[in-house]
């Protein structure tokens, strides 16, 4: 089958081109054809998009983009054209695309992916307030999201895109047979979002094996526990949290941080690091580097404050044979089982707290370590994921919209 992937990026920036790049390959691996259109691909005229403009006519283009972007969509109706493909599977287009690339007369199936929560609500984290948020989940009209002004704290951002829910929602339906999400809270969302039921699919996330880098037999050291926090370096993943709670551990604490990942807290994270000889910033890692930096890990610490759709980081510490110490916020509480720990409290004392248990006990961190791999992980392999994905294919294929 020849695939055409369409999404914002190209470039690795987060868990959305992860997973693009891991389907993609795996999808090559069984014979199928796959290429990928993002905003690279793009004029450059047509590319830049500010939700944040300011002046009558930047907010003008801005909120024209959001809407249409004839350029864009021109764009995808070339590859289209040139690849032929037997289906197209998009993924994260809103902003830098738009819903216009969606209507492109292309008579084959189509699949989309909900990476997050963009479809139904305005603000696609959730999250507003320190707080997670489904007020405008549900709603015909998302007025909420511009009375709490939710994208961006502005005012004018959130209008854009309310007006953008509103409209765009009607194109979604109209133009992808099946929508894709990674977990069970993701379908959730989608279905009270407006998307029938036996129009979504739930395919995890898989995770290549990397039997290289296996962390499952790490004896923890009697001197020093290493703990990882790999991921975007954003308010939002909680890693000003870690930063904070680190400060609180115990006196003379026996213990390392070790954080990758980049991302606007980058320079919090390098002013801790030299605060602090116990925190070790890596930057960002290649896929093996993170590898092997789990390879080395006694626990991985995923303290994210959004409501997931999934956690790659926490499936990615998983199959390497690493605990995780967890929030249980969105997807992540589907992961909660053997050889994961949940942060009892999301504040700065509880997460201290829970650091502090695991960093004075090398027999608990061995004991997760040893439940973990008894653990029946299969759901979550790449090989799997694929599988999934090839049925929402031909599932789309035979019955259509």
């Amino acid at each position: 089958m020849r695939i055409l992937m369409v999404s914002k990026f190209k470039e690795f920036r987060g868990g959305v081109e992860a997973h693009i790049r891991d389907l993609s390959d795996g999808l090559g691996r069984g014979g199928h054809q796959v290429r990928l259109f993002a905003s690279e691909d793009l004029p450059e005229a047509a590319r830049a998009f500010d939700v944040g403009a300011t002046g009558l006519a930047q907010r003008a283009h801005a909120a024209t983009q959001l809407l249409w972007n004839g350029a864009a969509r021109e764009s995808v109706l070339r590859e289209i054209d040139a690849f032929q493909p037997d289906l197209v599977h998009y993924h994260a287009i809103y902003h830098q695309l738009s819903a216009s690339v969606l209507r492109t007369q292309f008579g084959g199936p189509v699949v989309m992916t909900l990476h997050d929560y963009k479809f139904s609500a305005p603000c696609y984290s959730l999250f507003r307030d320190d707080s997670v948020c489904e007020l405008c989940v549900g709603k015909v009209l998302p007025v909420d999201a511009v009375k709490y002004r939710c994208v961006r704290g502005s005012a004018v951002a959130s209008s854009l895109c309310a007006v953008e829910a509103v409209v765009n929602r009607r194109s979604y339906l109209k133009h992808v047979d099946r929508f894709v999400v990674p977990s069970r809270y993701a379908a959730d969302i989608a279905s009270r979002g407006g998307v029938p039921e036996d129009r979504i699919a739930v395919v995890p996330w898989g995770v290549g094996s990397r039997p290289d880098h296996d962390g499952a037999d790490r004896v923890p050291s009697a001197d020093s526990r290493r703990f990882a926090y790999v991921g975007r370096l954003h308010g939002n993943k909680g890693i000003g949290l870690l930063l904070q709670a680190w400060e609180k551990l115990a006196p003379n604490h026996q213990a390392e941080l070790f954080i990758a990942g980049g991302g606007e807290m980058a320079s919090a994270v390098l002013e801790a690091a030299a605060r602090d000889s116990s925190i070790h910033y890596m930057g960002v890692l290649t896929s093996k580097d993170v590898q092997s930096l789990l390879g080395e890990t006694d626990c991985l610490v995923v303290p994210s404050l959004v409501p997931e759709s999934m956690g790659l980081s926490a499936l990615e510490g998983m199959l390497a044979g690493v605990p995780v110490l967890l929030s249980d916020r969105g997807a992540l509480g589907d992961l909660m089982g053997p050889g994961v720990v949940a942060i009892h409290q999301l504040s700065p004392e509880g997460l201290a707290n829970d650091l502090n248990s695991l960093i004075s006990s090398a027999d608990r961190l061995r004991d997760l370590r040893k439940h973990l791999r008894g653990r029946d992980l299969s759901p979550y392999k790449a090989s799997v994921m694929v599988s999934g994905m090839e049925r929402v294919y031909m599932q789309a294929e035979s019955t259509g919209n």
